[in-house]
């Protein structure tokens, strides 16, 4: 079975802020492992013994984490940073671990351009215009870096060319066909098999039994002596045949479906983590980091928390209308996903889109479960 193909842009591609704070934890774990254990020993032992040592040991600690943070990334697609800010370096079309060698060439790039800060302003700046926020490393790695793997599948990990794999479960065995129960028996019986019949052959006709006589199945009750097998016998008079029994086939008429419930007067939007409530009632939400209202009559400043500063200051406006949940996107920079049992998609700017009990809406990296309050 071939790979999960990721979506082309969503809220599952990384902000820029968490991509840098996982590159800081990185510079941080580094600058631990390097330089730490050669300060104390300098500190506790200054002799030129302890400096020779010291700069080995910083040699040696470079390249060996730098090997250990390589394969990290390649087999996996996290280092220590990405591990704890809960991001992934994958392929951008199957969604896999790219390998040892598309991670140097990754690495490479972006190196030669934080050598520069004019580069790095504008890859930035390109990164915050791209659906899938890919810097020049990443377009010449072939990789986005996403906030969740695909669920459909597990990776192997091989390094270079890891391939999706997916678990299929075994077709059922089909359960023998059971034929309609016998109108002379009242059982059901199996039904033959579908391989060779033994029929007879083709171009053989097969002999058709002989019809019985009804008159043959009467017996006469009185008292002289029965007819020898194969007489026909006459019907004793005022016999008449039993009449077959009368079938009621009259359908009941199906029971009528429950009235559906009306919508509801107001909504909550619980976040994922279950930290933040936010309820929708008769005014109108405007929600942000430092929402503006003078847009809005009647609209109420709803700030979000948002570590990672994904949201825009005025995002998005959230009302009741006509007992339903509309969601508006204010021009904001990272736009506003609904995902839905129908798929997930970003809602056009400025215009008003009804969301339903159980959708999940993303503003930036921040999601929410739609909930009606009676």
């Amino acid at each position: 079975m071939s790979a999960p193909t990721l979506p082309i842009d969503g809220p599952l591609h990384a902000s820029l802020g968490r991509r840098l704070a996982a590159n800081l934890v990185d510079a941080l774990a580094t600058a631990a492992v390097v330089y730490v254990v050669p300060l104390l020993l300098l500190l506790a032992v200054p002799a030129t013994a302890s400096m020779l040592v010291a700069s080995l040991w910083m040699l040696v600690a470079s390249v060996v984490w730098s090997l250990v943070q390589w394969r990290w990334l390649a087999t996996t697609g996290q280092s220590f940073g990405k591990r704890r800010l809960g991001v992934w370096v994958l392929d951008a079309t199957t969604g896999a671990p790219v390998g040892w060698a598309r991670i140097f060439v990754r690495n490479l790039v972006l190196g030669l351009a934080s050598m520069f800060l004019l580069p790095v302003v504008v890859m930035a700046l390109t990164m915050q215009g791209d659906p899938r926020r890919q810097g020049w490393h990443d377009t010449a790695a072939a990789t986005v870096v996403v906030t969740r793997p695909p669920a459909a599948a597990s990776y192997s990990r091989d390094g270079a060319g890891a391939t999706a794999r997916t678990t299929e479960r075994p077709a059922p065995s089909p359960s023998p066909a059971v034929a309609p129960p016998s109108l002379a028996t009242g059982y059901a019986t199996a039904a033959p098999p579908s391989g060779p019949s033994s029929e007879a052959p083709v171009g053989v006709v097969a002999p058709t039994p002989p019809t019985p006589d009804p008159r043959q199945q009467i017996q006469v009750s009185s008292g002289a002596p029965a007819a020898p097998p194969g007489t026909l016998v006459s019907p004793p008079p005022g016999w008449e045949p039993r009449p077959a029994p009368v079938v009621d086939h009259t359908v009941a008429a199906p029971a009528p479906s429950p009235t559906a419930p009306s919508p509801a007067t107001a909504y909550v939007l619980r976040s994922s983590d279950g930290s933040t409530s936010l309820e929708v009632r008769s005014a109108p939400l405007v929600l942000g980091r430092a929402p503006e209202t003078s847009a809005v009559l009647g609209g109420v400043a709803q700030v979000v928390n948002d570590p990672t500063r994904s949201m825009s200051k005025t995002h998005a406006r959230v009302e009741v209308r006509d007992h339903r949940l509309h969601v508006e996107d204010l021009d904001s920079t990272n736009g506003v996903w609904v995902r839905a049992a129908d798929g997930e998609r970003r809602l056009a700017t400025r215009t008003p889109t009804v969301v339903h009990p159980g959708d999940v809406v993303a503003f930036g990296d921040c999601s929410f479960v739609v909930e009606s309050l009676a």
